[in-house]
Formats: structure tokens, C-alpha cells, sequence
């Protein structure tokens, strides 16, 4: 079950897009501000988030900002009721998946929803064989090199290099599926 966080300060927005996706089967997270949004946002990890974009205080696109400064590519929809031509521009450029204008049809909404999630779930897998590649070229190297790595003190610590990036990115992909 995919994990949706729906950031908008107008409640019924809000509980309307939450009641919507978790008809459809969705555990959905809700924060009313971009404040909230971005402490919660700290602490977990979520497959999808809905924001809208004019929020007091802290904007969707500061959230968004925020995000990408915490090193997650989460994909983001991006819902206002003000056409700007800003906006888009500020999304396009932080890599926001997604722009919803409201009011917005229910169907446009998950149709958008579901091909997010369509798309996440590609990039993991394609990083998941990626991942297994490098570390069957890595281990055949030095299954074929044992000699060469021994005598060799910047080879050692390339491949203990290559080890850690390996450990960080399987790390990383676990937190990602969980």
C-alpha cells in the first residue's frame, strides 16, 4: 500500500483529497501547514506527496525545496487555486512530477496519482538492478584481482570506497520500499 502525504491549510481541500485516496485504498498522512509538513517530513518517508502551493507561512514550493535539501526525490503534485506563472516554472525547476489546478477533477487527480506511483515504483526497480550490477562487477573484480588489490593501498581503498557507496545506496533503498 502506497504512503501519500497531503499538505493543504484549507481543511476541506484537505480531508477531501485524504477521504478520496484512502477510498482507494492509500494510507494517507495529513499536515495542515508547510511547517508541519516539514517536520513530519523529517521522520518519514512517504511514496507520494500532495501539496498545495499558497499556504501561510511556509509555501508548497518552500516544502518542496525542503525536501530536495534533505536528499529525497519523493515525487511531488503540486494543487492551487491560483494560476501563476511562477509557479510552474519554480516546480519544474525542483522536480515536482505534477501540477493540479483547482478545482480539480477527481479522476484527473488520481490519474496523476497513479502514474506517479507507476513511475517511483520503475526507478526503484531500475536502481534495485543497477545496485545488483555494481556489486556482482565489484565482487568479480576482486575475485579475479586478489593479488593485484593486496599490493595495491589505493586500490584497497577504492573498493572499500565502492563497499560503502554499495552499503549507503542498499540502505537508502530499504528506507525507500519500507
Amino acid at each position: 500500500m502506497a504512503k501519500i502525504f497531503v499538505v493543504d491549510d484549507d481543511i476541506l481541500v484537505l480531508k477531501a483529497i485524504s477521504k478520496l485516496l484512502s477510498i482507494k485504498g492509500y494510507s494517507v498522512k495529513e499536515a495542515r501547514s508547510g511547517q508541519e509538513a516539514i517536520q513530519i517530513l523529517k521522520n518519514e518517508v512517504f511514496d507520494l506527496i500532495i501539496s498545495d502551493i499558497r499556504m501561510a507561512g511556509i509555501d508548497g514550493i518552500q516544502v518542496v525545496e525542503q525536501l530536495r535539501n534533505m536528499g529525497r526525490n519523493t515525487p511531488v503534485i503540486l494543487v492551487t487555486g491560483y494560476a501563476s506563472e511562477e509557479a510552474p516554472v519554480e516546480a519544474y525547476r525542483l522536480g515536482v512530477s505534477d501540477y493540479i489546478l483547482k478545482p480539480f477533477d477527481k479522476d484527473d487527480l488520481l490519474n496523476k496519482v497513479e502514474k506517479n506511483l507507476i513511475n517511483r515504483k520503475e526507478k526503484i526497480i531500475d536502481l534495485s538492478k543497477l545496485l545488483a550490477e555494481l556489486e556482482n562487477t565489484v565482487e568479480q573484480f576482486q575475485n579475479k584481482n586478489d593479488l593485484l588489490i593486496f599490493e595495491n593501498e589505493e586500490l584497497k581503498f577504492f573498493l572499500k570506497k565502492l563497499d560503502a557507496i554499495i552499503f549507503s545506496l542498499k540502505k537508502y533503498q530499504v528506507k525507500v520500499n519500507a
